[in-house]
Parts: C-alpha cells; structure tokens; sequence
C-alpha cells in the first residue's frame, strides 16, 4: 500500500501567503518609520537627569505619544482592505479545499491498494470541519497584523522612554516583525497539520477503518516521541497499530503543534470482514 505524500508543500504555501500580511503590515508602518529621528529627538528634549546619581527619565512629551498613535491608525487603516473578513475567509477556504482535496486524493490511492475500489464517501461528511478551519483562521489571520501593530507601538514607546537612537529603534522594530514572520509559520504548519489529521480520522473511520499507524515524514525535525509512536504502532517493526478510540495521548497524527505526521489506515479489521 503507497504511504500517503506529505502535506508540506501546503504547509509552505499557507506560509508565504500568511507571511504576506506581515510585509503588508511592515509596509504600512513606513510613515511612522520615516518620523522615527524626528520622534527620537523630540523625546530626548523632554528628558532630564536629576541629583544624586540617580537618572529620572520624565515621561515623553504627549505630542510624541499622540503621533505614535494616528500613524499606527493610519497604518491600520491602509490594512482594512487586506484584513476584510471575506478576503480572509477566501484565503482560509482556498487552503481547507487544498488540504482535504489532498487527504482525499491520497486516502483514496490506498483504498483502492488495499480494498480494489474507492469506496470514500462524499465530502459532505467533513463539511463541519471545513467550517471550523475556516472560522478559526480567519481570527488567526486578523491577529496578525493587530498583534504586530500592538508591539511595535509597545517597542516604540519602550523606546523613546529609555533613549534609544532611531537607529536602536528601527532595529528593535525589525526584530519584532522577524518574529511576526515565525509566528505565520507556526500558525501554518499547526492548522493545516491539525485540520488534515482531522479529515483523515473522519474519512478512514467513515469507511470502517478502526486502526491505524502513526506515521511521519522521516525527516530531521521528527520527534522523538513521534518517531517511537510510528515504530511503536507499525506491525512491520513488531509494534500495534493504534485505535481511534484510544490513540496516544488522546492525539490523532497532526493534532499535536506543528506536527506533519498522518494516520496511515489499517485495512486489515475491513479485510477480515468481508
């Protein structure tokens, strides 16, 4: 029976796309970029040092904080278009049909290896799980330019409070959407891993499929305790496959974060069957 291709190129596509929100929102904040020396200025103005060795710093003039914050409205509202509900439902739909028409496709190449036909039911099984991928990530896409604009806010007035140069400032900035750029990553690999683990559970056990073997991509960035569940559930290496009702952990292969794993179906319960 041919193991299941993996869902990695997935995984990186939802990534750039997601990734794409995050230049978006570094390109909106250009404004507040470009005003950064003449903030840095003004605020070192309002500074003073005081007696006894001990160094003050007076709270930043209120028209530097007033600034900070119409540019970073500003920049918000250049995102409104990008951030529409609709254009992120599209966004999170295109890539829910590309997971399930994937774990579809390779479901069903070993169905008909082990069974000698397709005997997959039609989608309308997984239409709830659609939806919840859908309504979820369109909340994870929204945060990510607010949590962005939330920090560099947070950087900039951390910044000016404690005299930092435009030059210290900008840095810190870019670090802040580096990480933003990470978090895309991460919430890519999670959803699309946990929601095609999802599909394929509910697809196997709708055709009577009660076990499986955990199986993973065979990479360096397997864990070891996903490593050992795949040699722990796999006949072939003296191991048990795993059932639905009780999988490891209560985990299904992909619910875990960031895990690229799968559930490879065990037949043989149907086989004996018939």
């Amino acid at each position: 029976m041919p193991r299941q291709a993996s869902f990695t190129p997935i995984i990186r596509e939802y990534t750039r796309r997601l990734v794409t929100i995050v230049q978006a929102t570094r390109d909106a904040i250009a404004p507040l970029m470009a005003e950064i020396p003449a903030l840095v200025s003004s605020a070192s103005q309002h500074r003073q040092l005081v007696t006894h060795d001990v160094v003050y710093f007076r709270r930043y003039d209120a028209g530097e904080s007033g600034r900070v914050k119409a540019l970073l409205k500003r920049a918000k509202e250049s995102l409104a278009v990008m951030t529409q509900p609709t254009q992120l439902e599209r966004i999170a739909e295109e890539f829910a049909r590309r997971t399930s028409e994937h774990s579809k496709a390779q479901l069903k190449k070993q169905t008909i290896a082990a069974l000698g036909v397709d005997v997959l039911p039609n989608d309308s099984l997984i239409a709830s799980h659609m939806q919840d991928f859908v309504a979820s990530n369109v909340s994870l896409i929204t945060s990510i330019p607010d949590k962005m604009l939330g920090q560099v806010e947070q950087v900039v007035y951390s910044g000016l409070r404690s005299g930092k140069t435009a030059a210290m400032l900008a840095d810190d900035i870019d670090a802040e959407f580096a990480t933003g750029s990470k978090r895309a990553a991460v919430i890519a690999r999670d959803q699309i891993g946990s929601f095609y683990g999802q599909l394929n559970a509910e697809r196997q056990q709708s055709i009577g499929v009660k076990r499986f073997i955990w199986r993973t991509v065979h990479d360096d960035r397997v864990r070891d305790e996903h490593a050992e569940r795949e040699k722990a559930s796999d006949p072939k290496q003296g191991g048990e496959p795993y059932s639905y009702e009780d999988p490891p952990d209560g985990e299904l292969p992909g619910e875990p974060i960031n895990c690229r794993c799968h559930a490879e179906p065990v037949f043989s319960d149907i086989l004996d069957a018939v």
